[in-house]
């Protein structure tokens, strides 16, 4: 990946709680906002903005797995705004529910051999 590209993911990697915009990025590696777009996407196959999207929603994946933050506060931390727009995200992306999506997390944690161990 050609470093002002990767230089570009990783910032937004790094910044995905905040908003980031593509006129922010292009200013970062000194680009143009359309020379971004076209490269960004003939790069990862995707727009800045679906990669964004892509990283807040691993992040979201991650906090609704390890912790038992409510819903809409991990919405906020991983720059998604509120419930309801990680909610539309989650149905899109994953056809289930941010609250579905931990409930299947908790009982695969609870079947694992380690989780079983614990409990005796």
């Amino acid at each position: 990946m050609p470093m002002k590209i990767r230089h570009v993911a990783e910032w937004m990697a790094c910044n995905f709680a905040h908003p980031v915009t593509v006129r922010q990025a292009a200013g970062l590696v000194a680009m143009s906002e359309r020379t971004l777009l076209r490269n960004f996407k003939q790069i990862t196959g995707m727009s800045p903005t679906a990669y964004l999207t892509q990283v807040r929603l691993a992040n979201a994946c991650r906090m609704l797995e390890r912790t038992a933050l409510p819903i809409d506060s991990i919405a906020r931390r991983c720059g998604l705004g509120n419930r309801d727009y990680l909610a539309h995200l989650f149905r899109r992306h994953f056809n289930t529910t941010a609250t579905d999506y931990r409930r299947a997390c908790a009982l695969a944690r609870a079947d694992s051999p380690s989780q079983v161990l614990r409990k005796q």
